[in-house]
């Protein structure tokens, strides 16, 4: 999943602190993301906090905005149990990460220019982002996640502006579900089992990880739904508020004792069964085609017209392990039997489409009421 919040300089300079809570004791270094970088001298191949600390205090109060991307609970169980597995997820969900930054840096990062008393909203695509990968959640579980710092610097014409980052927030369930399917796309290259767990959602596990034993390590997942249940809401904007309200403070914590505290429990609950195949797991052009027509049908079961954006964050959902991207979407779309419905009021930025069976009972429906005008008259 992905989380988005503003930042102080003061939050920002704690993730790179050697915290018990943060468990720094991994060595796969932090470092600079972004087009940005060169520019501000930063290198691309390792992150000096004094530099970092240095950047965020130009701006104290409002230093950036800081994108935590966590891994399913699957992938942080088994990379705690032997070294090959951690490299493979630590590779995995790094490789991800970086990819879906970059997507970010080409298409959502953007400024403010005032020129002759008009104000418009431009893109930039560049960025300075420095990442921090963390491997405990608060409740001192096994949480892989990596918090993506981008600084609230962009520079256009020659001069450093401050970000516009509404374009971020407004589709940060969008980069959430590319994040996890570039995840599971990795994770099959190298030759892991996946299965879907929630097809609307579009989330997924490792296989040989059981439910139960997920559930074990996700006591902060679940302080959160106990909150959501006492309010009797949902949504991923409730689910922001309840993860506020029931935050904890830091724990100090050494990761090398909380790694063997967590292999034990596993093993004692019946040990973890993750099978790596030889041969990447290979994805089809039918799977990919299977998983955009169910996506077609759960919207249309639900509406009679949906709009592009919809529809995107349906199919991708639905191909989370299908390798389902943004082009691929597109493809599929330009190739589909959907009827475009066009944008249903001036000025209107949605494109809505319909299936021919909606569109059929439409129809159908006009038809009926038509000819009960008419015997009544």
């Amino acid at each position: 999943m992905l989380s988005i919040s503003n930042i102080t300089a003061k939050m920002a300079s704690s993730y790179y602190e050697k915290d018990g809570y943060y468990a720094r004791d991994m060595k796969d270094g932090d470092i600079w993301q972004g087009r940005l970088c060169k520019q501000l001298g930063l290198p691309l191949s390792s992150l000096e906090p004094k530099q970092f600390n240095a950047l965020v205090l130009e701006n104290p109060k409002r230093a950036g905005f800081d994108l935590t991307f966590s891994a399913p609970k699957s992938v942080s169980v088994a990379m705690i149990m032997n070294e090959e597995l951690k490299k493979d997820m630590l590779a995995c969900h790094n490789d991800a990460v970086k990819k879906i930054l970059d997507q970010i840096e080409s298409t959502e990062i953007a400024t403010r220019v005032t020129k002759d008393g008009i104000t418009k909203t431009v893109k930039t695509n560049n960025m300075a982002c420095g990442k921090f990968n963390h491997y405990v959640s608060r409740n001192s579980d096994m949480q892989l996640h990596t918090h993506a710092v981008i600084l609230n610097k962009t520079e256009y014409n020659g001069k450093i502006y401050a970000i516009s980052n509404e374009g971020v927030y407004q589709n940060k369930i969008l980069y959430g579900q590319l994040y996890r399917n570039e995840l599971a796309k990795n994770l099959q290259k190298l030759g892991y089992s996946l299965e879907i767990t929630d097809n609307e959602k579009g989330f997924f596990e490792i296989k040989g990880v059981e439910k139960e034993m997920l559930e074990q390590f996700s006591s902060r997942r679940q302080e959160i739904v106990e909150q959501l249940k006492i309010w009797n809401l949902d949504g991923a904007v409730n689910a922001s508020k309840a993860t506020l309200l029931t935050r904890k403070a830091k724990e100090h914590r050494n990761l090398g004792e909380l790694s063997q505290s967590w292999r034990e429990n596993i093993l004692e609950a019946g040990g973890i069964q993750i099978e790596k195949n030889d041969m990447p797991i290979k994805i089809t052009k039918e799977e990919r085609q299977d998983a955009f027509d169910k996506a077609i049908r759960r919207l249309s079961e639900h509406e009679y017209a949906f709009t592009k954006n919809e529809l995107e964050r349906a199919v991708l959902a639905e191909g989370c392990i299908a390798g389902m991207t943004r082009e691929n979407f597109e493809k599929h779309l330009e190739k589909s039997y959907l009827i475009c419905l066009g944008k249903p009021t001036i000025g209107g930025n949605d494109i809505y489409y319909t299936s021919p069976e909606n569109q059929a009972t439409e129809l159908k429906i006009k038809q009926n009421i038509v000819e009960g005008q008419n015997n009544v008259m």
